[in-house]
């Protein structure tokens, strides 16, 4: 493979390429990069998954370990790793999650000390022993190595603050928040009548979106409990859950819900990729996580697309809606339901005004081109 003299290589290793905040970070970073004379390649720990079909279609090489979630991996997988790094000949290898910080470690070793070693945490810490035995080994491993990156990049202080306690080095590190392109998030009237007719809902219906995959610190269960209450007080209220194992064959999440005769108030639709269209769908987002979140995207996402957005106050969320939503707290299902229902309460009027508020306020302090700066000023140091 031939390289451009005089350009900056960096080699980004990433856990997996699946739906989620650290993997359309990485795809808006990459967007940014393109046109700043850097010449990059990724590597999914896994297998290439949709974000990884997103980021080949800019031209930027990918390549898939094959590594199964949850396993070690072999002998034959760690070599091919070290392959692919050392053929693109990287000044900066970057690592992105805590499996793909460790990868970028072991790839350091075999390339030379030389090149330069970044770290990239995406989340905060709840409790260890609801994580993987894996993922809390390699956690550990991490906090040993942490003095080994030059600088570990946390997309929140909360966050920074909590691996600090658990043993990462202070010295290393750096905040820079995610960043968002406002001009993929437009509003559209278009969008929403046809995601609405396509479900069958009226548009008299106040619809919340609730989009995060089917896992115990995303907190499905305070969302239904919270919509229990929502529905006692009115009917005109859908709930709309998005994302990986949020189905109705999922008998824990729909048996959930049907305990609580909630049934018609809510759709389920699984992992999407036309979440633009869903967002201009909604009147309301809702994160109801308990934990494990650092930066969350998909608060970015909807208030770049002019949506008002209720969160629970995990990780860097309530400085992301500032005074354009509401944050709650954690566990609450009757707060949660308050803030929904006022909401749905607001005029119409107001409501978008919230919504215009949340658009400037990521305009304003979460642009990619403010965000991919940092980073730019990061490698180019």
């Amino acid at each position: 493979m031939e390289h451009r003299k005089g350009v900056t290589r960096i080699v980004h290793l990433i856990t997996a390429l699946e739906v989620g905040g650290a993997e359309m970070m990485l795809y808006r970073l990459l967007q940014f990069l393109q046109v700043h004379n850097v010449e990059n390649t990724v590597v999914s720990l896994a297998q290439v998954g949709p974000v990884g079909k997103k980021i080949q279609s800019l031209g930027i090489p990918v390549a898939a370990i094959g590594i199964k979630p949850g396993t070690i991996p072999s002998i034959y997988r760690i070599a091919k790793m070290l392959r692919i790094v050392k053929n693109a000949q990287p000044n900066i290898l970057q690592g992105w999650m805590y499996h793909g910080n460790l990868a970028a470690n072991i790839a350091q070793l075999y390339c030379n000390q030389r090149v330069r070693l970044l770290w990239n945490v995406r989340q905060s810490l709840g409790d260890l022993q609801r994580e993987r035995p894996l993922t809390r080994w390699v956690m550990r491993a991490s906090a040993l190595l942490s003095k080994s990156p030059e600088s570990i990049i946390y997309n929140s202080r909360v966050s920074a603050g909590q691996h600090e306690n658990f043993g990462f080095a202070p010295e290393n590190t750096r905040f820079i928040p995610n960043g968002f392109d406002v001009n993929q998030h437009n509003q559209s009237n278009s969008k929403r009548r046809e995601f609405r007719r396509e479900q069958g809902i009226g548009e008299g219906v106040f619809v919340v979106g609730h989009i995060a995959r089917f896992h115990p610190k995303k907190d499905h269960q305070t969302l239904i409990e919270a919509a229990h209450i929502v529905a006692g007080e009115r009917s005109d209220i859908l709930f709309v859950g998005v994302g990986r194992g949020v189905i109705s064959d999922n008998a824990e999440l729909s048996g959930a819900i049907l305990s609580r005769g909630l049934a018609e108030k809510f759709r389920l639709l699984g992992e999407r990729h036309d979440i633009g269209r869903i967002l201009s769908s909604l009147d309301l987002l809702v994160l109801s996580s308990a934990w494990g979140e650092g930066f969350p995207n998909v608060l970015g996402e909807a208030m770049a697309a002019g949506v008002p957005c209720v969160t629970t106050d995990v990780g860097e969320s309530a400085t992301i809606v500032g005074d354009s939503g509401v944050v709650v707290e954690v566990g609450k299902p009757a707060v949660l339901a308050s803030a929904i229902l006022g909401y749905a309460q607001m005029h119409k009027v107001e409501r978008e005004k919230q919504g215009f508020m949340a658009r400037e306020r990521i305009k304003e302090h979460f642009s990619i081109e403010k965000i991919g700066t940092e980073y730019l000023a990061l490698y180019s140091r």
